[in-house]
């Protein structure tokens, strides 16, 4: 009789860590297969043939009865969250993702197979522990019946003119992909589709396309948008910068720029050659920094002044260059800088906690900017820090290219425009609440790029007009800005 324990996950979490090669181990002299190897069925099936290995000795002698054989699906192993297949020993039909089991008197153990849920190549890592053998057995995990169909992804995005090809699927109860054939129809919006999923966007809007195979249909969107390069931060791991433009094309991602924290705000550069952003941790103050498209990254103030001690919220004078940003803490208030740090200067000085100047923005010509404060918006001239008599309600101020306007957000996150002097406030894309700080204008002065609070995406909202244009593929992008 086998001598069989099964290790279970709670006992394994901390002994199976991540790291090993992707493929699963090498092959080992001693570990044959003698049987149910390459095995291959759809999901969920148990195949009917038994994985049989074979564990010996040098010179070919079979290892001793008793010796231990361990098998665990390699899925699980390096901690992809999924699990490709499960094993049983022959006599017991208990099937788990790692499972112990012993050779008899020929050095041989054998193990049922059942699939996982998830398409694609499957690896069980067979090892013999005390003795340092490893080996890895493969399987083909293949899709089940058809069981719907799919848009993937089910929103993209185009320019004007520009054409994409949308992708639809017939899909298996588990959402795995089938090879059937599939067919388009348009239905709706600013732009035409062919049969085969080729969508061109003619006007700024939503079209809206129908995919559909074997009686199953499933409906996806292409969001028409205007030309745009976006800077923004990475949210998956690791993260730090990116940079896209708005139609999804152009992805580079840049190295790590530390995880999005307090302040963060990564802002483009006059000329666009460089990305700014403050840079710290729980345990250290954010300091500026510019990354430039290579990759370089170099501090803005390698030896800041005694009373610079947080710099935070950057923003950029597109006409001189400066970059105005928050100091929280020792002398703060709103300061400005050159774009090589050589030149500080401090624009206006908190005298207490409901004296703050947050979030700065400045107008088109460089002269003034806006913060806010417990009383609300309020510009400022750059020469002395004097304030405007006017403020408006509203938090995270940001200044529209051409002058005319300033955007800000109720504290429930609505967006709200007012005039170059706090008049006139219209509330546009009511209802759809922002996080807080995430609104930039476009180059033109048209739109503005929000991140949406539930939906975790970008989304362009036209001003005129409060048209909401979803980025479908941003869902790991935040803090972005706009040239």
């Amino acid at each position: 009789m086998h001598r069989r324990a099964r290790i279970l996950l709670l006992a394994l979490v901390a002994a199976c860590g991540g790291g090993e090669d992707p493929q699963g181990p090498g092959g080992s002299p001693f570990i044959s297969f003698v049987g149910g190897d390459r095995g291959r069925d759809t999901v969920q099936s148990t195949l009917t043939a038994s994985l049989v290995v074979k564990v010996t000795q040098q010179g070919g002698d079979p290892v001793a009865p008793g010796t231990l054989v361990r098998f665990q699906d390699h899925a699980y192993l390096i901690g992809s969250g999924l699990t490709s297949l499960f094993v049983s020993p022959e006599e017991d039909g208990f099937f788990a993702f790692d499972v112990t089991d012993t050779t008899d008197a020929q050095g041989v153990v054998r193990v049922g197979i059942r699939l996982g849920t998830v398409a694609g190549a499957a690896r069980l890592v067979v090892t013999v522990p005390g003795l340092g053998y490893a080996d890895t057995a493969r399987f083909q995990v293949q899709a089940g019946n058809a069981a719907g169909v799919r848009f993937l992804p089910k929103d993209t995005a185009v320019y004007v003119a520009g054409t994409a090809r949308l992708r639809g699927t017939m899909v298996d109860r588990f959402g795995n992909p089938r090879p059937d054939p599939v067919s388009y129809t348009y239905l709706a919006g600013p732009g035409s589709a062919t049969a085969t999923g080729e969508v061109t966007g003619s006007g700024f809007g939503r079209v809206k396309v129908r995919v559909a195979g074997q009686g199953f249909i499933d409906t996806g969107f292409v969001s028409v948008v205007p030309p745009g390069e976006i800077a923004s931060i990475r949210l998956e791991d690791p993260g730090g910068l990116a940079i896209f433009n708005l139609d999804g094309t152009g992805y580079v991602r840049l190295p790590d720029a530390g995880a999005p924290q307090f302040g963060r705000w990564p802002v483009w550069s006059a000329d666009g050659g460089e990305i700014y952003y403050s840079k710290g941790t729980s345990f250290t103050p954010g300091r500026l920094y510019a990354m430039a498209r290579s990759g370089a990254e170099r501090r803005l103030f390698p030896s800041p002044p005694a009373g610079l001690v947080e710099e935070v919220w950057p923003a950029v004078d597109r006409a001189g260059g400066w970059i105005l940003f928050n100091n929280m803490g020792g002398a703060s208030g709103v300061w400005r800088a050159s774009p090589d740090g050589a030149t500080l200067q401090r624009l206006t000085v908190d005298t207490g906690l409901y004296t703050m100047q947050l979030y700065p923005s400045l107008s088109p010509d460089g002269l003034r900017f806006i913060a806010n404060s417990s009383n609300g918006t309020r510009a400022f001239t750059m020469a002395d820090g004097s304030a405007s008599a006017w403020s408006a309600p509203g938090s995270h101020p940001k200044w529209s290219p051409d002058g005319a306007l300033i955007a800000v957000q109720n504290y429930d996150g609505d967006v709200v425009v007012v005039t170059s002097t706090g008049l006139n406030p219209r509330s546009i894309a009511s209802g759809r609440a922002y996080e807080q700080g995430s609104l930039v204008w476009s180059p033109d002065s048209k739109w503005l790029l929000g991140r949406h609070g539930s939906t975790q995406l970008l989304e362009l909202v036209q001003v005129n007009s409060g048209m909401v244009l979803p980025l479908g593929f941003t869902a790991s992008l935040a803090q972005a800005d706009w040239r």
